[in-house]
């Protein structure tokens, strides 16, 4: 079978100009054929010289309706969506390109890999692989792919809030045989790091199975959104387990109270956690969480 062309559709909220900076560095590889970015109409939108990269928006955000929309524009053999937080690779589309050389496939994904800074979540990609092994479930951030025919065959991804790549997934096994990848696709740990791995990875089995048991897309969307509130019980629960000392607490009042009201913001520490800034202290590090600070990033 003659090489099949790769449309890359790649869904963004938020992190618009990341998504183009992609599109850029992508548009130009000879393996290619396209890149789409799918964004959403609340987006800064820019003209694009390059006939390379196409651009959509939804009304709303939603990775499926919007990576459905970016499908709509596709012309090549196989669509890969790709989350710009991915780290794509020349070695991947080598890797795809070979697979879906054969017709037999229809479409699957790339094996999981976190960020080799933090050796301690590297357990998740074992366990990862096995679960899709059994049960072939594969994620939006491991850069699912299909035929561009078949995709239109299954019905598309579901206009559904969450959890519109497990559904798509479970269709696209059923309609014929999918293929595992390597290299596996590395995914930002991010959430893992600030969440906890352990935390973060009950969490989406839980949701995993709600979904699969019934619970509405729709519902599953508001749980795993929600906005925590910072009631008075949890406040109090905060100071039993992060006691302040009286006078230390007086300390910080005052500090807060001398600010300008300007600087008197949700992610200004000095006055909640600290008098002043930590760094002329010396110490070895900044959290840069001020507000108004002079130092660089690079300080």
């Amino acid at each position: 079978m003659s090489d099949v062309t790769i449309s890359l559709i790649v869904p963004c909220w938020k992190d618009h100009a990341a998504a183009l900076a992609f599109a850029q560095k992508w548009s130009a590889h000879p393996l290619v054929h396209e890149v789409i970015v799918a964004g959403v109409q609340t987006d800064p939108s820019r003209e694009q010289e390059n006939t390379k990269i196409k651009q959509c928006s939804s009304e709303r955000p939603g990775r499926g309706v919007q990576m459905n929309l970016g499908a709509q524009l596709a012309t090549g053999d196989v669509l890969l969506f790709h989350h710009v937080d991915s780290m794509l690779t020349e070695t991947h589309l080598r890797s795809l390109q070979n697979a879906m050389r054969d017709p037999r496939y229809v479409g699957g994904g790339f094996y999981r890999k976190f960020d080799e800074r933090h050796p301690r979540l590297r357990w998740l990609e074992n366990l990862e692989r096995l679960h899709l092994q059994a049960f072939g479930t594969i994620y939006g951030d491991q850069s699912l792919f299909v035929r561009r025919d078949d995709f239109v065959h299954i019905g598309r991804f579901a206009p559904i809030p969450l959890m519109e790549d497990v559904d798509l997934s479970r269709r696209l096994r059923r309609s014929g045989k999918i293929v595992l990848l390597d290299p596996p696709m590395q995914t930002s740990a991010q959430s893992q790091i600030e969440q906890g791995a352990w935390k973060v990875t009950l969490r989406n089995l839980l949701f995993l199975i709600l979904f699969r048991v019934g619970v509405s897309p729709d519902r599953l969307h508001h749980w795993y959104y929600a906005r925590k509130i910072d009631n008075r019980w949890r406040t109090r629960w905060n100071a039993f387990r992060n006691p302040i000392a009286g006078e230390k607490a007086d300390i910080l009042r005052e500090r807060w109270n001398s600010l300008p009201p300007e600087l008197q913001t949700p992610n200004q520490i000095s006055g909640r956690h600290l008098t002043h800034c930590g760094f002329i202290l010396g110490a070895s590090y900044c959290s840069f969480h001020c507000t108004h600070c002079y130092l660089p990033k690079n300080a």
